[in-house]
């Protein structure tokens, strides 16, 4: 059963200035044991109880972070925090890729669960819902390479907000990490066959997407998707300059190599929208 959010709020470092060991049960242990489960140390019961499974799950995780390899057989605060630490940068790493875990805290929950399921769903991995090795290193794949440093803000799909974090694309634009990956390797792919293409508009906050909605209402900006519906507010969808129409030379590059790159022009009448459908 996994922890909820109101047992999970009660648990922190202090939980363990007396370092729990065999034998002790508590609903600090219980957190503990589900980080470890969610990131594929401990394949055990999730009861509380610190057994020999559990340990056997510690040390493994000790065994993979040198900085609690000193730390013997207990549960101590230090390993506790971390263990957040490692939840942490899973969940905010599922978040850049648009797979939502929820508040990103550390804390291992039923949010983060689904989030490593939609992950494994869309890679065709085994939907185990637990972030080991395996998991963790095709999340780091997808996140690709350095794109610079990135900025968290709130992002929306079909309505739904949820924290996003995207990264720089050039002239200012910013993508989700998956698609902006993808985008920078697609423009740099064109440059090199002599097509030069830029952004123009890529991922919108709820402020931007309301002006240009109301543009469009007014008669005097081009199709708007409606506020908390549009991709670019999912940080997905770029509208890309230098394509200059349909009957271009940029416009048959994309047609012919974009969708190599996860993009694909799904708003008719839009020579410039492409969106990252991968």
């Amino acid at each position: 059963m996994p922890i909820t959010a109101t047992t999970a709020s009660r648990v922190t470092a202090k939980s363990f200035e007396q370092p729990a060991r065999l034998g002790d049960q508590s609903a600090a242990i219980r957190q503990v044991e589900q980080m470890l489960h969610g990131l594929g140390y401990f394949p055990g019961k999730v009861d509380g109880f610190f057994d020999e499974h559990t340990l056997s799950a510690l040390r493994r995780f000790k065994k993979a972070d040198p900085q609690v390899a000193n730390q013997g057989n207990a549960i101590t605060s230090r390993v506790y925090s971390n263990l957040r630490d490692a939840v942490r940068k899973v969940e905010k790493d599922l978040s850049s890729l648009g797979n939502d875990p929820g508040k990103v805290d550390g804390r291992w929950t039923d949010n983060t669960t689904g989030a490593v399921k939609r992950f494994q769903r869309k890679h065709d991995m085994e939907v185990t819902g637990r972030a080991g090795e395996h998991t963790r290193k095709r999340i780091a794949k997808a996140l690709g390479p350095d794109l610079g440093k990135p900025k968290h803000a709130t992002g929306y799909v079909n309505g739904r907000p949820f924290g996003i974090t995207v990264y720089p694309v050039g002239q200012g634009e910013y993508l989700r990490a998956d698609a902006a990956k993808a985008y920078v390797q697609m423009i740099a792919a064109a440059k090199r066959a002599g097509v030069n293409l830029y952004a123009v508009s890529g991922f919108r906050t709820m402020d931007e997407q309301r002006k240009l909605y109301q543009a469009y209402l007014n008669g005097t900006g081009n199709l708007a998707a409606r506020p908390g519906y549009s991709n670019h507010q999912g940080g997905i969808s770029m509208d890309i300059g230098g394509v200059g129409g349909y009957g271009t030379r940029a416009y048959q590059w994309l047609k012919n190599h974009a969708r190599r790159f996860g993009f694909v022009n799904d708003v008719s009448g839009e020579y410039w929208h492409w969106t990252y459908k991968r």
